[in-house]
């Protein structure tokens, strides 16, 4: 397992950010997209939140946040899996 130096808590909270940002953010109104694509950006959507999810337990954030991700994760997968049920 590789090293990992420790990080202050502004580096932590600005690359919380990216990610955040990198995410979408807050969901803005989409117009109606094709499944395809939907089913791709909310797979996009899983995997970031997991290295998300995997940054908190490695810095010790608290339980109630990693629960709040894994819930969050969680709803994606469910809603992943019932647009790819449609199909």
């Amino acid at each position: 397992m590789p090293a990992y130096r420790k990080m202050n808590p502004a580096e932590i909270k600005a690359s919380r950010e990216r990610i955040q940002a990198l995410m979408g953010g807050k969901k803005p109104k989409e117009p109606k997209i094709e499944s395809q694509q939907k089913i791709a950006a909310i797979s996009e959507r899983i995997k970031l939140l997991g290295g998300l999810l995997e940054h908190e337990i490695r810095f010790n954030y608290s339980q109630k946040e990693i629960t709040a991700r894994q819930k969050e994760i969680a709803k994606l997968q469910n809603e992943l899996t019932e647009l790819e049920g449609r199909k």
